[in-house]
């Protein structure tokens, strides 16, 4: 059993880690691009209409950005608080993940199931990188566990928030908020258990009800900007499109894209996970499985979400959760067996990789942090016992990467830092483009204002005539062309910074040794009278 004291050590270094992950910058596309919509809608009139950069968005449900932008109206703006609505979801999915398998099974195999999904690089990289899928994964877990709370005990309260918990997920992501919480219900509630008494009791039947007065906010706001073809794309386009091929996203993934990712999203644990499947495959089989409906939530998931023509890996986190339930069953025979050497030998390699990308590929100036996270990750390897062997070392781990790797490879995301520079620059007579520069969403969130993006130099020149002062952020072409006309003679370079897609990363760009051949240089340049 784990003592107390090994549990709060736990939820200290969590919480560290997740605190460490909120200071941290936001990454360009999503994340940049879902900060500024909230700032957008910070200083909108109507918050149930969503706006990017000024033009009408259809694509995500609206709960980020409301979230968000609350945070930023009670907080301030910083990455902190845009961060804060999400990571606060991402406990609650922790909570959720073990007070559900505590009604499934027991208290020690819930503490695992906790543990083990909060000290996933999954977990970590949703308090970091925010997506939409962090909300959706908590909202889900919480609607799963009220679900069961109801088949046990048939109580309105537990109706009324697993409609809460729905709606929310729904708010989130679309109808596979709805999809997996009553998948695992039927499964695990109704058919396996054969509890069929269960679907006739009315109360469960006021829950579409009370997620349709929740939904009612943004499909208002959805009809009012984009009439009935706003609700049809939320409700089915968006979601289900993907399966059929009416929706033109697409990237072509392979069959088993979500599954792999599975392998490297769900470390340190991947080699439980695959000890478990299995374990888990024969008991369902045998209809001796105590957590078959979080069995069945899990491959509903990545069988549906592999049939999407578009995917990307944090898809499948809204399935964790219960991947966590399932593998935590079998934690004390995996760790009381001969795998758990392979389990310490994938955390060696995890240290050693953090070495490798922390001192060698990205390193710091908080040199001597990282080589104590370092050491003290290795000592709690030997110190520490059987799931805790492997939890309080990753979460040491995941600080450093946090601290180094993530923090320096920040610095490569140029916008930030050039648009906090800006903003301070702003006045009447003064305006900020970008010419011949990739697009960002965080160049517009860290200047907090909405920047041109150029491309023809007549435009520039236009542009400079409105304006006494001109900040242009450029690349090497864009430098060259203004260096050829006539606007060079009042041109001034104010600094140059290494630019590179940090949300793309290539082994061009990691190796310190071909790196420069990787980056683009940018200029920040003043065009003044």
């Amino acid at each position: 059993m784990i003592s107390k004291k090994e549990l709060y050590f736990l939820l200290f270094l969590t919480i560290i880690l997740c605190v460490i992950n909120a200071c941290l910058d936001i990454m360009d596309i999503d994340a940049a691009q879902y900060a500024q919509m909230s700032l957008e809608l910070l200083h909108s009139k109507n918050w149930l209409q969503l706006f990017c950069l000024q033009q009408p968005y259809l694509d995500k449900p609206p709960l980020l950005f409301w979230l968000s932008a609350l945070s930023f109206k009670l907080f301030g703006v910083h990455n902190w608080s845009f961060k804060l609505p999400s990571i606060l979801f991402g406990f609650l999915g922790v909570y959720s993940t073990y007070r559900l398998t505590e009604k499934l099974t027991h208290q020690k195999t819930a503490l695992y199931s906790a543990i083990i999904l909060c000290t996933s690089v999954a977990f970590c990289q949703m308090t970091y990188d925010i997506r939409t899928d962090t909300l959706l994964m908590g909202a889900v877990i919480f609607a799963a566990w009220q679900l069961y709370e109801f088949q046990l005990k048939q109580s309105w309260s537990s109706i009324l928030l697993a409609s809460l918990g729905i709606a929310l997920g729904l708010l989130a992501k679309g109808p596979i908020g709805a999809i997996v919480p009553f998948g695992f219900f039927f499964v695990s509630g109704i058919f396996y258990q054969r509890k069929f008494a269960v679907l006739w009791n009315p109360k469960l039947y006021v829950i579409p009800l009370i997620v349709c007065v929740l939904l009612l906010p943004m499909c208002l706001g959805l009809f009012q900007q984009f009439n009935w073809e706003g609700i049809k794309f939320f409700f089915w386009y968006q979601s289900f499109g993907r399966i059929t091929g009416e929706n033109t996203w697409r990237n072509n993934p392979d069959p088993f894209f979500l599954l792999h990712s599975t392998l490297w999203a769900f470390l340190p644990w991947t080699i439980l996970f695959i000890y478990a499947i299995f374990r888990e495959i024969k008991n369902l089989v045998l209809f001796k499985s105590t957590v078959a409906g979080a069995s069945f939530a899990f491959i509903l998931s990545l069988i549906s979400l592999s049939l999407s023509k578009y995917q990307l890996p944090h898809y499948i986190f809204v399935s964790f959760p219960f991947l966590a339930i399932v593998c935590s069953v079998y934690a004390e025979d995996f760790f009381a067996s001969t795998f758990r050497f392979f389990q310490y030998l994938l955390l060696a390699l995890l240290i050693l990789f953090s070495c490798l990308v922390n001192f060698y590929c990205f390193p710091s100036p908080a040199f001597y942090v990282l080589v104590v996270l370092t050491l003290l990750a290795t000592v709690s390897m030997f110190y520490y016992k059987k799931i805790t062997a492997t939890a309080i070392p990753v979460l040491f781990l995941l600080m450093s990467l946090s601290l180094g790797f993530q923090k320096e490879l920040l610095n490569y995301q140029s916008y930030n830092e050039v648009g906090r520079w800006l903003r301070d620059k702003k006045d009447k007579n003064t305006q900020f483009v970008n010419f011949n520069a990739k697009f960002s969403f965080a160049f517009y969130f860290y200047s907090r204002n909405l920047n041109y993006f150029l491309f023809a130099m007549d435009d520039l020149k236009l542009a400079k005539k409105q304006y006494k002062k001109l900040y242009v952020y450029t690349n090497g072409y864009g430098y060259d062309l203004i260096k050829k006309s006539e606007l060079a003679a009042n041109t001034k370079l104010i600094f140059t910074k290494e630019n590179f897609e940090i949300s793309r990363l290539k082994m061009s760009f990691i190796n310190p040794q071909t790196r420069s051949s990787a980056i683009e240089n940018y200029y920040l340049l003043l065009i003044s009278e």
